[in-house]
């Protein structure tokens, strides 16, 4: 090959890929067969020109290809394995002509890290092994080398641990390179996350100290080092989990100690460290000790809060605040969680030793104030800590009274230390506060309150994938959503050629209603009637006011019945939203709360306009349970959106919530108070004759005053409606026209205009 040769190839290579990056930024192009193209267009240049330099950017090339794979797997879900595949073995034939280049072997050993993430068999897995050792034992005294074949081993490691296989041998390779180059940092790193992933898998503590020996020595070589210390103080925490003798956990923690000391600033760090002192904390019996452990947790977080930051480092001390908050509150829930779990009946006055030794470093505690700090970082911190109590849903599926009179008096206590009235506890605090001034056991009420967290939680959706989520609606509402101001058409012309998808858009909002307009004459009086409320029949009490707000949904799409009764007698709309219109929780702590509405207000300001919705399913009662009395009126046959883990737990707190109710007398402070709680739940509960709607609702609650800016009024009517509009405008997945739609042809050019992702079509469904 000539030198013109080679220049006009060095020329069409860049230019080739040049264009195929700019198309593989945008996702819309994002494709495989794209990827397929151009590795058998790069490939044949190769073949057409054996030349080391070109075939070492064949190479590069080739590398980024199988990197985008790997792209397009997570993004669209596409199975890529076998161009991953063909990709490993055309690299592998370049490597084989040219076996000394570095950079070759380097890339090579990268492509076959990429194709192992990607494909389970493991027969494959271990020719790649052999293939990738063959290629660093060509290069034996390449640091590059041995660092590239340690990645590669650090992503066997990972799949082996997802295939359950046996890892032994990873790690004495890996060990066996790391000796060899003990210096380099990367090495040592990859290292680390190898016997990591062998960690993970351990029950033997002898075999987990030994383990830990080695993350030690590593540790000594870069021990000026904050990652590679970050990484050891890991395994000291998992270390620590697994000792039960005291003398052995307290070396344990003396080591972690060790490694904060001379990383004090680093955030992880300090956090990993409370962790292991969370380990220490559960097996101390000797207070004094205990109360130590807790103190020192508490400085921790003290010093995080005085750290005074750069104008540079702000952004990232509001992130190191949020980090050391969690661990510490942490700390102190798991804390909670472990003696409310474990503690005895006949242990009460140690627990509750322990508890006032918790309660006293919490207020002892002293946090120099920030000026331009918007909260308090103790309060922040009780907040995290009282989420984190009410995430874990088993501590109050299973309340005895002692557990509930601790979390009584813990929540009491909490309201003593901080001030929780602008927080999202305002309300519970509030009622605790009532309470107390009039002398009653808030017990009943903390136990009632925790119940109806624990059902609130049960009935939230976790997960948005299973079903598609409509709404049925009229022709005149869906035009209202699609609705475009002015404003775009007095636009000028060049605008709009310039950025049309900004010009027009779906801004509409979707509303949820006051309660009270509902239609079903049962319509929160259900729950009532299992409890046996006596506000169940009484006229005075339908005629109060409510400060909650809902819009229904459904999983019945393009139902017949469901078009009869909600589709404008099918001649609406079915609405389907898009999954990621909405959002979902893992802990009950994420689920939403009621909150005054100066609170509403003021955290209004902090929230952008894509705030997502949580969805509730609705709970349906047995007709014939509630008839006859039973305790059990949640049943699977009228509950299809709830599995089976779900209604034992919430026929278990309903019974818990009716026994309390049966014991508290009527016309009082706490039954209104647990009325009041119930107000959370009540709309979530209809007669099981309902149950073919398989409803779920978005509720929201909104203080009724008149400077509450976030209620609307709508008077199109001869009654004047109040509403609140959803924070986003509406994502809309499919529009399906109700069988007797009048021209949905009229609708269609301007659904495409606005949003071309959107389908529709009209029901086939025969109504007369």
């Amino acid at each position: 090959m000539n030198d013109e040769q080679t220049n006009n190839l060095t020329d069409v290579i860049p230019r080739d890929i040049n264009v195929f990056l700019h198309e593989i930024n945008n996702v819309n192009f994002c494709d495989k067969n794209k990827v397929i193209a151009y590795t058998t267009k790069v490939y044949d240049i190769y073949q057409e020109y054996h030349n080391l330099e070109l075939a070492e950017q064949c190479v590069q090339i080739l590398e980024k290809l199988s990197g985008y794979l790997g792209i397009i797997t997570f993004v669209k879900q596409q199975d890529c394995t076998k161009v991953l595949q063909d990709i490993t073995d055309k690299v592998y034939s370049i490597y084989q002509q040219f076996p000394k280049s570095y950079s070759i072997a380097n890339r090579y050993l990268s492509i076959m890290g990429n194709l192992v993430l990607f494909q389970m068999d493991i027969g494959i897995t271990h020719d790649i092994i052999a293939k990738a050792q063959s290629v660093y034992q060509q290069f034996p005294n390449s640091e590059k080398i041995a660092e590239s074949y340690v990645d590669f081993l650090k992503v066997i490691s990972s799949v082996y641990l997802l295939l359950n296989e046996e890892s032994q041998n990873i790690v004495a390779e890996a060990q066996s390179v790391y000796q060899q180059f003990s210096k380099i940092k990367g090495i040592a790193f990859s290292f680390l996350g190898i016997i990591w992933d062998f960690t993970v898998k351990q029950k033997n503590l002898d075999e987990l100290r030994e383990i830990t020996d080695k993350a030690y020595s590593i540790y000594q070589d870069f021990s000026d080092d904050d990652i590679i210390a970050f990484n050891y103080i890991i395994f000291l925490r998992e270390l620590a989990k697994k000792q039960e003798v005291l003398n052995e956990l307290e070396e344990t923690i003396t080591k972690a100690e060790e490694v904060y000391e001379c990383f004090p600033n680093f955030e992880h760090i300090a956090g990993e460290y409370i962790f292991t002192m969370l380990q220490l904390a559960k097996k101390q019996d000797n207070l004094e000790e205990l109360q130590r452990t807790v103190k020192k947790v508490l400085e921790i977080f003290r010093s995080f809060c005085e750290r005074i930051p750069t104008e540079e480092s702000s952004e990232d001390y509001d992130y190191d605040m949020i980090s050391i908050r969690e661990s510490s509150s942490y700390f102190v829930s798991e804390y909670i969680n472990y003696f409310l779990i474990s503690s005895l009946e006949e242990e009460k006055d140690k627990t509750e030793d322990r508890f006032d030794i918790l309660l006293s470093e919490l207020s002892n505690v002293k946090i120099k104030p920030k000026t331009d700090s918007k909260t308090e970082p103790k309060t922040d911190l009780i907040v995290t800590i009282i989420d984190q109590i009410f995430s874990s849903s088993d501590n109050f599926s299973s309340f005895t009274n002692n557990k509930s009179q601790i979390m009584s008096k813990l929540l009491s206590k909490f309201g003593d230390i901080v001030s929780l009235g602008e927080t999202k506890y305002s309300v519970l605090m509030n009622l605790i506060n009532s309470l107390e001034e009039k002398g009653y056991d808030i017990e009943p009420f903390i136990k009632a309150y925790c119940m109806v967290q624990t059902i609130k939680f049960q009935l939230s959706l976790k997960d948005l994938s299973k079903e598609d989520f409509g709404h049925y609606t009229s022709g005149e509402v869906l035009q209202i959503l699609l609705k475009q101001s002015s404003d775009n058409e007095e636009s000028s012309d060049n605008e709009k050629s310039r950025d049309n998808q900004k010009l027009y858009s779906i801004k509409g909002r979707t509303r949820l209603g006051n309660v009270k307009y509902m239609n079903d004459p049962e319509e929160g009086s259900v729950l009532d009637r299992y409890l046996k409320l006596r506000r169940s029949n009484n006229f005075e009490v339908s005629l109060k006011p409510s400060p909650w707000f809902l819009m229904s949904l459904t999983t019945a799409i393009d139902d017949l019945a469901m078009w009869s009764q909600y589709g404008a007698r099918a001649e609406g709309v079915c609405l389907v939203f898009k999954p990621d219109s909405f959002k979902v929780v893992k802990s009950m702590a994420e689920a939403e709360w009621m909150k005054e509405k100066k609170d509403i207000q003021e955290l209004k300001n902090d929230i952008d306009s894509t705030k997502k919705d949580l969805l509730y399913r609705i709970c349906y009662l047995d007709e014939k349970s509630l008839n006859n009395g039973r305790l059990k009126a949640v049943k699977k046959d009228n509950n299809k959106m709830l599995n089976g883990a779900e209604i034992k737990i919430i026929n278990y707190c309903l019974k818990i919530i009716k026994s309390l109710v049966r014991d508290i007398k009527e016309n009082t402070l706490l039954y209104s108070a647990v009325e009041e709680c119930l107000e959370e739940i009540r709309y979530l509960f209809k007669v099981s004759d309902y149950s073919y709607e398989s409803e779920l609702r978005i509720l929201r609650y909104a203080d009724l005053t008149p400077d509450n800016k976030e209620i609307k009024i709508d008077n199109s009517g001869p009654v004047a409606k109040l509403y609140l509009e959803r924070d986003m405008p509406v994502q809309l997945k499919q529009v399906i026209f109700g069988p007797k739609f009048s021209n949905p042809e009229h609708v269609t050019p301007l659904l495409q205009l606005l949003d071309k992702d959107i389908n529709f079509k009209r029901s086939d469904r025969k109504f007369k």
